[in-house]
């Protein structure tokens, strides 16, 4: 085994073929050390360990033995290597997992689809070359996509952070928070956010207002993925059209969630979950979902896809739920009925929405509303014209001129103990205004 030692300065250290010891000693250093399975003390200072020269990909974490960190090899029958007062490592040439300390930490992945997973401290995460997984934990880190389609991760607790995807196609998920509870645990968070840009540098900022103060700065991402917990959570998306975001999504689970996008130019891909949201789209061909609870959805311009149900939710999405639809200028598409899959637990491969499954009922207490149809725009329901019929309403179901607004309804049967089912209100129309057998307004799959 051989020994190599440093000093008190910034040294350069590197191993021989054999099982090596390489001490760093004071100074910031840099320790490589070459082939066979060493042992690395990088002593006072902030001290480097390179894997740059392995093809075979890393298993590392910082503060995984005790207080040392532990390095192991998957494709050498996980061998081990021990860091002592190790700072900063640079992957393999394979596909990396890197985990820090809670300190202070630079991780590099280097080529390969790499993991790198900051933890506590002030951190400088750069995944290099592939398609990397980046988190930076808590505190104000720097996350760095570099080149491929990378995934670039702020969860609640995390400080404000630096993150730039680099080349590719890369994602910034912003995960919502949660807060303590007064009896213990934890409670949902309500989040304010903002997506906009920073005038004085072209870059996008990402900004929560509420709880926790935090803002992100983002730069070369083509992707912001906010995701909600279950609070009342608030996205304001900004113009945005002199940065690299095209897509921008949402996903509220529970909560009553707001997004208004009304502003943007990125595409908006929204889904409110459970709750009641109200869900405004941008200038871009958008997709707002609604989920459980009863929703309001707003197209802007472009060819918008509007649903108000849960589309993951079984066999009876809408069943209990009163959506509105408005879908705004542009040929859009209400959503009313899909073919949900065809096998599988709770899977039907006919589903119609605003269902209420009882032959018996007409269907009132469930349906939705679409509040502007017009020329170029396009119910979807399921099946085919027969499967159907329109009605004027009124009376306690009229949501606009009490003379002008049409019903779509589902025949239950043929009898008239089989009323048929109410699964949408179309406003403001007019009698005679809508043709199932008209292919410009209606659409069957």
């Amino acid at each position: 085994m051989a020994v190599f030692t440093g000093d008190n300065n910034d040294n350069v250290l590197i191993g021989s073929t054999d099982n090596d010891r390489l001490f760093g000693l004071g100074g910031n250093d840099f320790l490589d050390g070459g082939l066979g399975f060493d042992q690395f003390d990088g002593g006072e200072g902030n001290d480097t360990v390179t894997y740059s020269f392995f093809n075979g990909g890393i298993t590392a974490n910082l503060q995984g033995f005790g207080q040392n960190g532990l390095v192991s090899f998957p494709s050498l029958g996980n061998q081990s290597e021990i860091l002592i007062s190790i700072e900063n490592l640079i992957g393999s040439q394979g596909n990396d997992s890197i985990t820090g300390s809670a300190g202070n930490n630079t991780l590099s992945g280097g080529a390969g689809n790499d993991s790198l997973f900051g933890r506590d401290g002030v951190d400088v995460l750069d995944g290099g070359d592939g398609d990397d997984n980046i988190s930076g934990d808590k505190n104000d880190d720097t996350m760095l996509g570099g080149a491929g389609d990378d995934r670039l991760l702020w969860i609640d607790g995390d400080g404000s952070d630096i993150i730039s995807g680099g080349t590719g196609n890369d994602t910034v998920q912003f995960t919502g928070a949660t807060t303590f509870a007064p009896n213990g645990g934890t409670k949902p968070g309500d989040d304010i956010l903002t997506l906009g840009l920073d005038f004085n540098t072209s870059k996008v900022l990402l900004k929560r207002t509420s709880l926790g103060p935090v803002t992100l700065t983002l730069d070369s991402v083509e992707t912001v993925f906010v995701a909600g917990v279950e609070g009342n959570d608030r996205l304001t998306v900004g113009e945005l059209s002199a940065t690299a975001v095209r897509l921008i999504q949402f996903s509220g689970l529970s909560g009553n969630d707001f997004i208004n996008a009304d502003n943007s130019v990125a595409t908006i891909d929204a889904n409110g979950g459970d709750g009641n949201d109200s869900l405004f789209s941008g200038n871009r061909d958008d997709l707002l979902e609604g989920g459980s609870g009863n929703d309001f959805l707003v197209g802007r311009l472009g060819s918008d896809r509007l649903v108000g149900v849960n589309l993951g939710g079984g066999s009876a999405p809408g069943r209990g739920e009163q959506d509105t639809l408005f879908g705004g200028a542009g040929p859009d598409r209400f959503i009313l009925g899909d073919r949900g899959g065809t096998s599988g637990p709770g899977r039907d491969p006919r589903r119609v929405f605003y269902d209420d499954g009882n032959n018996g009922s007409d269907g009132v207490s469930d349906f939705a509303v679409i509040g502007d149809f017009a020329a170029g725009d396009t119910i979807q329901l399921v099946g085919s014209a027969s499967d159907y019929a329109i009605q004027n309403v009124g009376g306690s179901l009229s949501r606009g001129s009490a003379t002008q607004d049409v019903g779509i309804f589902r025949k239950n049967g043929p009898t008239a103990f089989q009323p048929d089912e109410l699964i949408a209100i179309v406003q403001d129309v007019g009698s005679g205004a809508l043709n199932l057998n008209n292919r410009s307004q209606f659409g069957f799959v």
